[in-house]
């Protein structure tokens, strides 16, 4: 007779059983079997017992054998390579005095002209907008950027609010201690928590290009993870929009389909960017849609799992539809009988976090995921769509280099 180990019985239910076999004089495994038996019904005298429990045990087996495979896959995206200070969603952040803020203005324009994501509240009021300011900037200093210039000042000493954003991005200095505060500085006046000791910019004698050089300097040229460049003018140009409110609807959208596929598993962003990279845009900006079994050879998933995995993404806005082909029908009509079945998944997006809707959120994420694949092999496009590096929809960080 096989055995039936048991597993993460509810303390509750071990209790009952017990209680039970001790009423009927029987071992606990004694209890189990008959009550399994029981279960059948009057029909019991006619199943195979041994073959139940057989039955129970393989499917208990195939259920651990999901945990174990659910808690690899855990650690396995644990692995993930990217480094911690690749998933800030900006650069750098710039905290000033209002004073200051047309030679701030100039040194967040050049930044943003090479591509560099910065936090400048003139550049957020649409997110700023009915938000608390305490707990968002605090965020904001403290979480989201990989760098925080400073800019020192006497003016910057008195003000509340720089204060706030100074002391969320000194806790998170003195958290990870390493650098992260860059400081810089308009007159010597102290500022609680910057110790003399640490090496500032000078700007009576730098000018605001010469500041921003050297904050691309300073944040360098790594390869880029989970990257959305803050001017995505060529993804403007593949939409073919020119107004200034749609290119900032599908700049919000791009960023959103980035963080979406951030938000997926390793097998639902493959099935997502497979979909979008190797499938027919003609239906556009309704959906697109591919072969199943093509979409299967593409991912090196089978089409259960496919189906499984797409019907579990509608949360992040993604619905997903399978039919038969329209074309085989006509075609046994004409020649006769087609071999194989033959049937379509059709894939619509919605950006959930926009409702303005001012352009198809589908039309935005195709032409993001044809951006990268066009300029490089499909060696080096596969690469970049893993780590979700969209620096081809913008011309200041563009390129036709490798992409390794």
């Amino acid at each position: 007779m096989p055995n039936l180990p048991l597993r993460d019985i509810p303390e509750q239910v071990h209790r009952d059983l017990k209680a039970a076999a001790n009423r009927n004089h029987r071992s606990l495994n004694g209890e189990i079997l008959a009550r399994l038996s029981a279960s059948v019904g009057p029909e019991a005298q006619e199943v195979d017992l041994e073959a139940l429990l057989e039955r129970i045990q393989q499917r208990h087996e195939t259920i651990v054998r999901g945990h174990d495979e659910t808690a690899e896959m855990a650690t396995n995206e644990n692995r993930d390579p990217v480094n911690a200070e690749t998933r800030f969603k900006y650069d750098v952040c710039l905290s000033f005095a209002g004073e200051q803020r047309e030679f701030v203005e100039q040194v967040a324009a050049k930044l943003k002209a090479h591509g560099i994501r910065v936090f400048f509240d003139d550049d957020e009021q649409v997110a700023l907008w009915g938000k608390d300011l305490y707990a968002y900037l605090d965020d904001v200093y403290r979480h989201l950027c990989r760098y925080c210039i400073i800019f020192a000042s006497k003016e910057y000493a008195a003000k509340m609010w720089t204060t706030h954003e100074r002391q969320s991005a000194q806790a998170r200095a003195l958290r990870e201690n390493r650098e992260y505060i860059l400081p810089a500085r308009f007159d010597d006046t102290p500022i609680p928590g910057l110790l003399d000791t640490l090496h500032y910019i000078d700007l009576r004698e730098t000018r605001p290009e010469e500041l921003a050089r050297l904050a691309i300097k300073k944040l360098g040229s790594p390869q880029r993870w989970q990257y959305v460049p803050p001017v995505a003018d060529l993804l403007f140009e593949r939409c073919g929009v020119d107004d200034v409110a749609t290119q900032a609807s599908i700049q919000s959208t791009a960023w959103s389909f980035m963080n979406v596929l951030r938000r997926m598993n390793s097998e639902e962003r493959v099935a997502v960017i497979s979909f979008l990279r190797f499938g027919c845009p003609a239906d556009l900006p309704d959906n697109v849609h591919i072969h199943t079994d093509l979409l299967s050879r593409t991912t090196d998933l089978p089409v259960a799992a496919l189906t499984r995995l797409l019907a579990g993404i509608r949360s992040l806005g993604f619905s997903c539809t399978i039919r038969a082909s329209l074309e085989d029908e006509e075609d046994e009509c004409l020649r006769g009988t087609v071999l194989g079945d033959s049937y379509f998944f059709e894939l619509d997006w919605v950006d959930l976090s926009d409702d303005r809707f001012e352009f198809p959120a589908l039309a935005v994420a195709s032409e993001m995921i044809a951006s990268v694949t066009e300029q490089y092999c499909e060696g080096c496009g596969t690469r970049a769509l893993e780590r979700l590096d969209f620096s081809q929809i913008a011309s200041a960080t563009a390129t036709l280099e490798n992409a390794d």
